[in-house]
């Protein structure tokens, strides 16, 4: 079967519908979405940004342990800040 190369929303993402609609998989989605946010990423770190990565889950289940992590990492950095 052939794909075809499906353009993305305003948003930047595909809907489940566009996806389907356009022969993607359930993977092919996942992936182009995984892909989408390396560049995201990586552009963030080459503008100089540090970057921490939050789950939805680490965000709801441990907010108190995400803080620690947060306060860990400015304070690891607060050197190059000086």
């Amino acid at each position: 079967m052939e794909r075809k190369i499906l353009e993305p929303e305003s948003s930047g993402l595909f809907t489940r519908v566009q996806a389907l609609r356009s022969g993607l998989t359930d993977s092919d989605l996942r992936a182009a979405h995984y892909h989408r946010d390396q560049r995201r990423l990586a552009a963030l770190r080459a503008s100089g940004w540090h970057v921490m990565v939050v789950t939805s889950e680490e965000l709801t289940r441990s907010p108190r342990e995400l803080v620690q992590r947060v306060r860990a990492k400015l304070h690891e950095r607060s050197s190059s800040f000086a």
